[in-house]
């Protein structure tokens, strides 16, 4: 077995002597350049090398991976597998023109004056939407319903004299929920 072994320095210990390259094997018996990216610039030894030289070595590490490579594959497995999935899963991008036109006038109405959920699928669907497009309309928009209870109590102690527990049950009847309601008309209050 031969061994060729370059003037140069250990990595940290001063640079190389020897300007040309110089063929080596690394740990896996195979020939590199000292130049080759398997192999530090600066390595003195050949086969098989300290550990240094053979740790940088990509062909002599094979079947050693890293914790960090290991974690990259698992997380790339696990998106793989529940691709499918979140594909399925998504909400159609295409609506219909009845959706849509119903997503606009349930935000116009919210613009002006303070609805309940259902109280605005009502609303809806006195407009003439179907019951599953005036769904569909509340379920897209973006709205907090306990904002517009405490708007609806609001107006309604503007205009009118209430009892805490009169306001509820007024709040109540424009569908809010119990707990809508209380926290409205305590907050209005």
């Amino acid at each position: 077995m031969s061994r060729t072994l370059a003037r140069a320095a250990r990595p940290g210990k001063g640079a190389s002597s020897c300007p040309a390259p110089v063929s080596t094997q690394c740990g896996t018996g195979l020939t590199h350049s000292s130049r080759d990216p398997c192999l530090p610039k600066t390595s003195t030894y050949a086969v098989p090398g300290p550990a240094w030289a053979r740790d940088r070595c990509p062909q002599s590490r094979q079947g050693k991976d890293s914790p960090v490579k290991k974690l990259i594959l698992a997380l790339v497995g696990a998106l793989l597998a529940l691709a499918p999935l979140a594909v399925t899963a998504a909400p159609a991008e295409a609506t219909t023109r009845a959706q849509s036109q119903a997503i606009g006038t349930a935000k116009d109405y919210l613009a002006y004056s303070a609805f309940s959920r259902l109280g605005l699928v009502d609303q809806l669907e006195y407009d003439r939407f179907s019951h599953r497009v005036s769904l569909y309309a509340v379920d897209h928009i973006k709205v907090s319903w306990k904002s517009q209870a405490y708007k609806a109590a609001r107006a309604y102690l503007h205009y009118s004299h209430f009892s805490l527990a009169g306001l509820i049950d007024q709040l109540e009847y424009d569908k809010f929920t119990h707990r809508q309601a209380v926290r409205g008309a305590r907050r209005a209050y």
